[in-house]
Formats: structure tokens, sequence, C-alpha cells
């Protein structure tokens, strides 16, 4: 029982993590921590808040925003992590979730939250509702896609983690 709620991770040096130094035998030493689910959850939900990598949370999942000449590139991840080798995509089709259930999920549930509510408390006509609330619905999805990807990518890694398989030296 304890071995599913604690879990020994690899974490890279990191700010503020207190870990221990283990040699391995050989020359190389790794840090080792013992971290529950929910802090692992958390760890990748605010890597994914900031759109870094979810493996080592130093590398960025798009291209920056000053560099963003079209919207493959407002919307497309990158290709992988450089630093450790994470691969964004794994197949074909991966950010259907992320398009249809996260963002359109947020998307759809804060605009009938808000709809709902307006009209309950200042009982506006329905065309108002329209202009002031469904019509900036689109521009706001925009606005989030890069973080319903990053949060699916996140929980994906959290749920089906992948890393590189390293050979034997």
């Amino acid at each position: 029982m304890v071995f599913f709620v604690l879990r020994v991770c690899l974490i890279l040096e990191l700010p503020g993590v207190q870990s221990r130094l283990i040699e391995a035998g050989t020359d190389r030493a790794y840090h080792f921590r013992i971290v529950t689910e929910f802090q692992r959850a958390r760890l990748y939900f605010s890597r994914a808040m900031r759109l870094k990598c979810p493996e080592c949370g130093i590398s960025p999942l798009f291209v920056p925003l000053k560099r963003t000449r079209s919207s493959d590139d407002l919307l497309m991840t990158l290709d992988g992590c450089p630093r450790c080798g994470y691969a964004y995509t794994r197949e074909n089709g991966y950010w259907l979730i992320a398009t249809w259930v996260i963002n359109y999920g947020i998307v759809g549930g804060i605009g009938l939250a808000v709809a709902i509510w307006v009209n309950w408390m200042y009982a506006p006509p329905l065309w108002k509702i329209w202009l002031f609330i469904v019509a900036p619905l689109p521009l706001f999805s925009l606005a989030i896609a890069r973080h319903s990807k990053a949060l699916f990518l996140a929980i994906d890694h959290f749920c089906d983690p992948h890393r590189p398989v390293q050979p034997h030296q």
C-alpha cells in the first residue's frame, strides 16, 4: 500500500528541493527523493501552466510568442525537449483530447456559467448575451489553446510516463 502512495522519482536539481545524494555503485551519482502522487501531480501541473517540458521543467513546449510567425507556430508544440529528449507528441491525433475535451470543455463551461449567471442577475435580451458572451468565446478558446495542450501533456505524463530507454553500458 505504501508503494502506491510513495514513489521514488528521479529528480533533476530544482531550486528548493531537498534531495539525498546516493552513489550508484559506479562513478555516477543520482538525486533521489520520495515524492507522493499529489506532489508529482502538482509538479507536472505547475510545469504545464508555465508551458515547460513535463519531464525536466526547463525547455519550452512551444515557440515563444515573440518568434511566432504563423498559426502553426502559435498552436503546435515543438517536436520534443532538446534537454531531456522527451517527445511531446506520441502519435497522430494525440492532441484531439486536448482540443475537444479540455479546451472546449473549459470554454463551454465558463461561457455557459457566465451566460446563466448574467441571465439570472440582469435578464438582458438574448442578442446581448450572444454579442457579449458567446461571440468572444472563440477568441478565448484560441487564448487558452496552448495551456490546454500543456495540461493534457502533463496529465498524460502523470498517468502514463514514457521515458526514453537508455541502453546498458
